[in-house]
């Protein structure tokens, strides 16, 4: 469970998770959560959006006051108006950040390093 979810718990609040992966929050034990098919960074509705935000942490709170027992997951339908790959061209930056920049540089040169073995056995060396 996320680790201060599980710390709240603990002390004996209650908590929600409000994730679009509810799947996991299951197998890490999440107490309580709702699932969103949200892009990544909205967990609570697109920004500027009141009312699809509220109706996030109405639902939120109805699960918290509701549930009857642990590990109760709640799946929300409400739809992001715009395609996900829209969506998440307009999240992410134009420019990767440098680490982002680093990452994706250490995995070409490792797909590269891949591939060279597997060309070099296919030559026997001879003429």
């Amino acid at each position: 469970m996320p680790v201060l979810a599980q710390i709240f718990e603990e002390s004996g609040l209650s908590t929600v998770l409000v994730t679009n992966m509810p799947y996991w929050a299951e197998k890490i034990g999440a107490p309580r959560t709702v699932g969103v098919e949200f892009p990544y960074g909205h967990m609570l509705g697109m920004p500027d959006n009141r009312e699809m935000q509220m109706r996030v942490i109405r639902a939120a709170l109805s699960l918290l006051e509701e549930a009857k027992e642990p590990g109760t997951i709640r799946e929300l339908d409400i739809e992001w108006p715009q395609p996900f790959d829209e969506a998440k061209r307009d999240w992410q930056p134009e420019e990767p950040s440098p680490v982002v920049k680093m990452m994706i540089e250490q995995r070409r040169k490792a797909a590269e390093a891949a591939r060279a073995p597997a060309a070099d056995a296919g030559s026997s060396g001879r003429p």
